[in-house]
């Protein structure tokens, strides 16, 4: 770990602590998550058999489809039995995830839906940025659980059960990733994209980071001087920065070797 990471992780570990520590942000925080479940990390398709031409890949994105539809029942069940369920409360800056699935990340979304032939590198692109949400959303969700062990074991429990099939999730979209690149000879394409992903994916919650903490501010959330002065520098950072990178180019001579994916009718 470079000291660029060990910083932020040291900022994000002292952001989320302070947040659990103010009644209302917490609150905010589980709406938010349930928004989040919601949009859920994949295409919005009825059934995955026949569209990427891969069983293994297939049977492993229904479940994640269906994973991401259970995580958000799950939250509104928590709230609405705590009478805290306040999805209007979360504004639609605050949904990363519906902002990643628009963009170039996830471009075989519409194809899939409308069950169009698709190249097997937006599915590698389209993995890859699934799993960069998966390994961001384990590592906040840790943090969280653990910051809830003792004050909220209810909370902790829900967050536990949703890391264990986040974990999953971040093993099967890497293997899909690896398994197209195998598959269609560009498995160098295929490991530089899980590498740009992550990376790029990073560095969008840095870029996001000023605005959900000025927010949390603004609800009274305390932060160290340390970290507001860290802030101001990743308020700079996002003004030289694009919010998003776009994934990696796969060359034309090698797209055009390999043949799109037709849709096969279960």
């Amino acid at each position: 770990m470079n000291p660029i990471e060990k910083i932020v992780r040291k900022a994000t570990r002292h952001y989320y602590t302070a947040l659990v520590a103010h009644p209302q942000a917490r609150v905010w925080y589980y709406n938010l998550y349930q928004i989040l479940e919601g949009d859920a990390e994949v295409p919005n398709i009825e059934s995955a058999a026949g569209r990427f031409d891969d069983s293994w890949i297939e049977q492993r994105f229904e479940r994640h489809a269906n994973d991401e539809r259970r995580h958000q029942q799950l939250w509104v069940d928590l709230l609405k039995s705590r009478n805290i369920f306040n999805p209007e409360s979360i504004p639609p800056w605050a949904n990363f995830v519906d902002m990643v699935l628009n963009r170039t990340w996830f471009a075989a979304r519409d194809k899939l839906a409308k069950q169009e032939q698709v190249h097997p590198s937006q599915l590698i692109v389209m993995f890859a940025g699934m799993h960069a949400l998966e390994v961001l959303g384990v590592q906040r969700f840790e943090i969280m659980a653990n910051l809830h062990r003792t004050s909220d074991p209810e909370i902790a429990t829900l967050l536990d059960t949703i890391v264990k099939d986040e974990r999953f999730h971040t093993a099967y979209t890497r293997e899909s990733v690896l398994r197209l690149g195998r598959r269609y000879g560009c498995l160098d394409y295929a490991e530089r994209c899980l590498v740009e992903a992550v990376k790029a994916y990073q560095s969008l919650g840095v870029t996001m980071f000023p605005r959900f903490v000025d927010h949390l501010r603004g609800m009274g959330v305390k932060f160290s001087p340390w970290f507001l002065l860290l802030n101001q520098v990743f308020k700079i950072y996002g003004r030289l920065t694009p919010d998003l990178r776009e994934p990696p180019q796969m060359p034309v001579q090698e797209a055009k070797r390999i043949p799109a994916i037709a849709v096969v009718s279960a």
